[in-house]
Formats: C-alpha cells, sequence, structure tokens
C-alpha cells in the first residue's frame, strides 16, 4: 500500500468517525423516541380495547380534544364495533417517528389495523410528544 493510499483511508476514516460521533447522540434519541411512543400506542390500544373510551381520550392532546368532542370520539368506535362486531385486537403497521427543530420537536405517524369479528378497519394515527408525554393528534380512516 502506499502512502497515498494510506493517507486517503485515515481521511475516509476520520471523516466517518466523525459523522457517527455527530448522528450517534441523534440517533440514540430517536431509538428513545420510537421506542417511547411504542409504549404510548399499546397504553392507548389497550384502553380501546377495554372499552375504557374516557381514559384513551384523555390521552388526546388539547388540539385533538378541540377538534373532537368526547361523544364524537366514542361513537367512532361504538359504530365500528356495531358493523363489525367486537374488537378482537389492535395492531400497529407502518411508523414513522421524527423528530425536527431545535430543540426537537417529536411527531409519530402509524397505520393501526383494528381486528374486529366480522372485518377490519385501518386508521392512520397521529401523536405528537408534548411536555415529555406522547399524544393522540389526529386519526384517520383509511380502509
Amino acid at each position: 500500500m502506499t502512502t497515498k493510499q494510506r493517507r486517503a483511508i485515515k481521511i475516509l476514516t476520520a471523516a466517518v468517525a466523525l459523522v457517527l460521533l455527530i448522528t450517534s447522540p441523534l440517533m440514540v434519541r430517536a431509538w428513545r423516541q420510537t421506542r417511547a411512543f411504542g409504549l404510548a400506542f399499546e397504553g392507548y390500544a389497550a384502553e380501546v380495547r377495554s372499552g375504557q373510551y374516557k381514559n384513551a381520550y384523555e390521552i388526546g392532546c388539547s388540539d385533538f380534544k378541540s377538534a373532537t368532542p368526547f361523544p364524537q370520539f366514542v361513537s367512532v368506535y361504538q359504530s365500528l364495533g356495531s358493523s363489525l362486531g367486537e374488537l378482537q385486537s389492535i395492531t400497529r403497521g407502518r411508523t414513522v417517528v421524527q423528530g425536527t427543530g431545535t430543540p426537537a420537536e417529536w411527531w409519530a405517524e402509524t397505520d393501526a389495523t383494528f381486528e374486529f369479528k366480522r372485518g377490519r378497519a385501518v386508521y392512520r394515527m397521529w401523536f405528537r410528544e408534548i411536555d415529555g408525554r406522547w399524544r393522540l393528534y389526529g386519526f384517520r380512516r383509511t380502509q
């Protein structure tokens, strides 16, 4: 190996190390937020599955509650149960968790599949981290 090649390898190694040094804290933060979101989603899903709609609604942020009155929130799930039967499970599919800005404002978008006795419904759901807690921001039925 020539001196020129060794120098090129050293420069490349230093560049990779610098990139890792800069991005590692962001990657760790993203991993922690993804994990925290997953736990929050599971908590929300457990409340809905058990019919504890008031508790599920309380997971919503103030913007969500302003846009969606509690009776309307409950009617969404009750009408699904009326037409599709008993709710069996709620699973998370494609999920994106991302932080933007300084300090980072975190949000998540996920596709949630609600499996009922006689069918299923898929919702795109949005959550935001507010004051260290993940809050429901909105949802829309996609299937």
